[in-house]
């Protein structure tokens, strides 16, 4: 056998050894080093599983308190609560309540969209603050519609403001 052959037989050799030892121990070893990875992060995902927990009943406690402060209640209906809001609201200010009507609900794309429409008198920042107090504050939906219109009561010579609002509220 000349050098020539002697190299790549040693080399055919080689790559013999390297495969057997790669199908023998170093396949496990790289399986054993991927199952290691993903253990240490369940590991990691469980040992934060507490704080977030604690986390959660914490933000729970807090959004019963908002809902306890301003007198909502989870067991009754949306429709309940706005109408609730806005009484309060009017109790404390110059406010009317004129009407207020039944739901509107479509249905569009797996969503659920409830529209309210009630009317109110009464000056024009009154109205204007109970819509933010609704929208913003209270975060009860979102006003798609207003038409405001200024009412004469011809028997005692007075203008009022009345307002018709549509509240729409999207859910699953």
């Amino acid at each position: 056998m000349n050098s020539r052959q002697k190299n790549i037989v040693l080399i055919l050799g080689f790559l013999a050894v390297l495969w057997m030892a790669h199908a023998l121990s170093f396949s496990k070893t790289f399986a054993l080093k991927k199952q290691y990875k993903n253990l240490k992060a369940d590991v990691n995902l469980f040992a934060n599983s507490d704080s977030k927990l604690l986390q959660l009943n914490q933000k729970k406690v807090y959004y019963d308190s908002i809902l306890n402060a301003r007198r909502l209640s989870t067991s009754t209906s949306f429709q309940n609560n706005l109408l609730t809001t806005i009484t309060n609201y009017a109790d404390t200010t110059a406010i009317k309540i004129g009407a207020f009507e039944n739901p509107h609900s479509i249905v569009r794309e797996g969503a659920t969209i409830n529209t309210y429409a009630f009317t109110v008198r009464g000056s024009f920042e009154e109205i204007t603050r109970l819509l933010y107090t609704i929208e913003q504050e209270f975060k009860l939906g979102t006003v798609v519609s207003l038409s405001y219109s200024k009412k004469r009561v011809y028997g005692r010579r007075s203008n009022y403001l009345e307002c018709g609002v549509q509240l729409q509220r999207i859910s699953d």
